[in-house]
């Protein structure tokens, strides 16, 4: 989505929900199956800025001055 084909990344999302769920991974950690909140622009802005800070080595609790 972050790069304007949101086709594409619906298909990804699909299909790596449909591998999670015929793994036993999901039984485990049943947050890994991603769903419409996990792509929505919050998400991907927070993902974006926790990845910065921690390129950066700046703590996570930092990333509430950001928003």
């Amino acid at each position: 989505m972050i790069r304007g084909n949101k086709t594409k990344a619906m298909r990804l999302i699909k299909e790596w929900n449909e591998v999670i769920v015929t793994s036993d991974v999901w039984k485990f950690s049943p947050g890994i199956i991603m769903d419409y909140e996990d792509i929505g622009p919050d998400a991907i802005v927070n993902r974006m800025i926790n990845r910065v800070l921690k390129l950066n080595d700046i703590p996570q609790s930092m990333a509430k001055y950001l928003k």
